[in-house]
This record gives structure tokens, sequence and C-alpha cells, in this order.
């Protein structure tokens, strides 16, 4: 069952010192990368990804998980 209220959270991580507008650049281009696979996504901050589901978010992980640019963790 769909819970409205409850999000399922995905960081981007990338290296100390990247600049803010390059990690908005690609949080975007990832949702983006998703959306095209029909997984809805809302970007909340420069390197955060929020899912409807816990499906859609473990998707996501396995999508973008070979990117050398970020590492990815769950925040619940």
């Amino acid at each position: 069952m769909l819970q409205l209220d409850q999000t399922y959270k995905l960081k981007l991580q990338f290296e100390p010192g990247t600049a803010q507008e390059f990690k908005e650049c690609i949080t975007h281009a990832k949702g983006i990368e998703l959306y095209v696979r029909n997984i809805h996504t809302v970007q909340s901050s420069a390197s955060m990804l929020e899912f409807e589901s816990e499906r859609d978010r473990n998707y996501a992980i396995l999508l973008l998980s070979n990117d050398p640019l970020y590492t990815l963790s769950v925040i619940d």
C-alpha cells in the first residue's frame, strides 16, 4: 500500500569540494534518466532524490550505482 506521507531518499555523495552547481546538474540528469524508465522522483536538494516507493528507490540504486562521479547512500 502506498503511503503518500512517506518518501524514500537516495543521496548522491560527491567528493569534498565538488561545486554545488555540478552536484545539482548531475542529480537532475540522474532524475531525468530515471524518469525515462518510468521512475518518478523529486529532487529535494543538490544531491538528494526522493521516491514514492522503496521498490523504485531500489531499482534506482541498481541503475545509478556504477558511476564514478558519486557514491549512493540510502537515507531512512
